[in-house]
């Protein structure tokens, strides 16, 4: 009877070890989808990665021409 209620206590443990798990994945996936939902970010970091991607596009660009130069 002594080690029915160990094995049982062993496995109540685990399942709530897991289940706290699940919990943190879901807070995680929840703060993302708030975050991705405020429109202003996504517009502040489409900016971003546009003028970053344009600067790198432009001084690969130049660089191109500087070494045909030479």
């Amino acid at each position: 009877m002594k080690l029915l209620k160990t094995l049982l206590s062993k496995r109540n443990r685990r399942s709530s070890r897991k289940t706290k798990k699940n919990q943190k994945h879901t807070k995680i996936s929840k703060n993302i989808s708030v975050w991705f939902k405020n429109s202003k970010r996504i517009f502040v970091v489409g900016i971003i990665l546009a003028v970053f991607l344009f600067l790198l596009g432009y001084s690969l660009f130049v660089g191109y021409e500087v070494a045909q130069l030479n």
